[in-house]
């Protein structure tokens, strides 16, 4: 038994205006029920009038699994302060939840080009990801950022670890040759890029990495074949067609004669450059520190000034008053091998480089390959290259009416 409370007269009256307004808003839903004593009337407040009652909600707690959403979707949306602040909030975790917690913040540095702090992070839960990937891309980040980093013996750890489990995924071959490229081995590079190509036989960057492999090992005819599959693929982007015929020519079409110093100073190679990082110019001491760990031979570079663009120019720390290299006889190789290309000697009119067609230019398999390269010579003025090519390859010239 428990005891009913007493309800005063004017209470009664309140309530009973109360239920009077429910059956207006329910309708004859509510028409009918009995409310035999004040306890039932009591429970049938709570439970009726919270859509026509403002009561004050609790403050809901979100799980951790909410968190880790939430997280995703702010870098997703590239609010990546907003969502450091969020990771950085939680405490009192452990076991799989933490190390989740810490790889989305590895994440959210790497995103932020911190790349010392992705690395910091995906360190303390290496482990966790080498047993939980479910694909590379999931260590794209923590790969990258322990490279640069120079962590190399991780790098391959995960990779091969992953690899293991996933023979048939190209993207990770992919990946590790590239890493093979970047520690200078071009024989590993290329045999890991290979084994990729039966996985991703439509993938234009795998056919110039290819063919770029086999240009560092002067293997010049397996170049083109690659240069030629890379321009096939139907993935292709404008630049990427930009990059393939810039790469072929390089590589396969032209060579470089001539001598360093020979402008007598009077040209500015060595002064007022920009640098970039990947396709990114330099602006910033980050962009500039990121270049450096990948490219050191860049540390000869200082900053001087910035162009109208924003982005940094600099001058070689070697250059004397005078504009002479100080050191030119040990010149850095990044100097010895400039310039690249030949369209480059036009900004540097006192020049002495020049770039003549090579003696023994593999013949072109593809005819819309071949109406480009005549294209570009076209445009550039260079009628006697494009005689001579037209001659070396006289069946592809009459199917594409040229």
């Amino acid at each position: 038994m428990f005891a009913i409370p007493l309800i005063s007269q004017k209470n009664l009256r309140k309530r009973n205006m109360e239920r009077s307004y429910f059956r207006k808003a329910q309708g004859d839903s509510f028409t009918g029920m009995a409310i035999k004593s004040p306890v039932i009337l009591e429970f049938s407040h709570l439970f009726v009038y919270n859509n026509t009652i403002k009561r004050k909600e609790r403050p809901r707690i979100m799980e951790i699994s909410d968190i880790i959403n939430q997280t995703k979707r702010m870098i997703e949306n590239k609010e990546y302060n907003k969502a450091l602040k969020f990771t950085q909030s939680i405490e009192d975790i452990a076991g799989d939840q933490k190390a989740q917690i810490l790889f989305l913040t590895a994440i959210i540095y790497f995103k932020k080009e911190n790349y010392s702090k992705s690395a910091h992070y995906f360190e303390q839960i290496f482990d966790y990801v080498l047993e939980n990937f479910s694909s590379h891309w999931d260590g794209h980040e923590l790969m990258y950022s322990l490279f640069l980093k120079r962590k190399y013996d991780l790098c391959y750890k995960y990779i091969d670890k992953y690899l293991s489990a996933n023979q048939h995924d190209g993207g990770a071959y992919k990946a590790k040759g590239i890493m093979h490229y970047k520690m200078g081995n071009c024989e590993k590079a290329l045999e890991t890029f290979l084994l990729a190509v039966s996985l991703l036989p439509n993938d234009s960057q795998l056919m110039l990495n290819i063919a770029q492999m086999h240009k560092e090992l002067e293997n010049r005819k397996e170049a083109m074949s690659f240069y030629e599959k890379a321009y096939e693929c139907s993935n292709l982007t404008p630049d990427s067609k930009a990059k393939i015929i810039n790469s072929i020519f390089d590589a396969i079409i032209f060579e470089r004669q001539g001598d360093c110093n020979s402008c007598n100073g009077q040209d500015t190679c060595c002064q007022n450059v920009t640098l970039s990082y990947f396709s990114k110019q330099i602006n910033s001491q980050s962009l500039l520190n990121q270049l450096l760990i990948i490219d050191p031979r860049c540390k000869n570079w200082v900053h001087t000034a910035t162009n109208e663009f924003g982005n940094w120019l600099f001058n070689c720390k070697h250059l004397t008053t005078d504009r002479k290299c100080a050191i030119h006889k040990k010149r850095p190789q990044l100097c010895r091998d400039f310039p690249n290309h030949f369209w480059d000697t036009k900004s540097y009119v006192n020049c002495s480089y020049q770039f003549v067609l090579q003696n023994d230019i593999p013949a072109f398999t593809s005819a819309a390959l071949l109406k480009e390269i005549l294209r570009v010579l076209e445009e550039e003025n260079k009628h006697a290259e494009i005689k001579i090519l037209k001659e070396q390859n006289q069946g592809l010239s009459g199917i594409i009416g040229i």
